[in-house]
């Protein structure tokens, strides 16, 4: 078995489709509504869809992962947005803007970004650190463990094991919550460790859409690095030129997203 590779505007995978191994999909979106026997790595600029199941892991670098089917193994992924309404067997690791989790996780969650939204069911431990404010409204089967800006939990929430927080303020807590453990609020981290935290996770994010980028400009266009190297070669100080020009990208592009 090897590794398969598609690329396209439009990456499908149909309904009655199986592939039996590894897919490495680069496109304007990835659609899996079949199933994919192997993981999924997938580079797309709009959106990762996985609507069918998939018997390994995930990866993916893009601008919204959304998931209303089976993923067995592990999903890890770095996107603007991340739903979840189905189902993922083992750990979901994301760096996301915004977090929605209506569906279940059957092991641990750990969540760095902006907001988080948990309505479904975590079995394991939930971790991480978000800016703004985490809302749970759902199960969760071990501790919770995460510094936030703001922390609601809405009735029918149920904690086996510890809610501790790290927030300024008091977490707000309805009636009709249940938690195995104790609510334990702990003093939030210094502003100054914080904000290198965001940088560090906006750095990182920048520097996977820069890679992302590059990787699906060559696979798409083949043509396009054999072009760039007869440009080197040809016309060595126009690309001088464009290179100093580009040059400060990577640094103000990491700081504009952290921003």
């Amino acid at each position: 078995m090897a590794a398969d590779r598609a690329t396209a505007d439009f990456v499908v995978v149909g309904v009655d489709e199986v592939i039996r191994e590894d897919l490495y999909a680069v496109g304007n979106s990835v659609d899996v509504r079949g199933t994919i026997d192997g993981d999924l790595i997938a580079f797309s600029g709009s959106e990762v869809r996985i609507g069918g199941l998939v018997t390994g892991d995930v990866i993916a670098v893009t601008g919204s992962v959304v998931i209303d089917g089976i993923v067995e193994g592990s999903v890890r992924a770095t996107a603007a947005s991340v739903s979840v309404s189905g189902m993922v067997a083992r750990d979901l690791v994301v760096v996301a803007g915004s977090t929605e989790i209506p569906g279940s996780v059957e092991r641990d969650l750990l969540v760095w970004g902006w907001s988080l939204n948990l309505a479904g069911t975590v079995d394991g431990f939930v971790w991480g650190q978000t800016v703004g404010t985490v809302r749970i409204s759902g199960d969760i089967g071990r501790d919770f463990e995460m510094t936030v800006g703001k922390l609601e939990v809405l009735e029918g929430t149920s904690v086996v094991g510890d809610l501790g927080y790290k927030a300024p303020d008091p977490a707000t807590v309805e009636e009709g919550t249940e938690v195995g453990g104790q609510l334990i609020q702990r003093e939030p981290t210094r502003q100054n460790i914080r904000l290198r935290a965001v940088v560090l996770v906006g750095a990182i994010l920048g520097i996977l859409l820069f890679m992302a980028g590059g990787l699906a400009l060559f696979w798409i266009t083949p043509r396009a690095l054999h072009d760039a190297i007869e440009s080197v070669r040809f016309r060595w100080w126009a690309a001088a030129v464009t290179g100093l020009l580009l040059l400060p990208l990577p640094a103000v592009v990491p700081a504009a997203i952290a921003a």
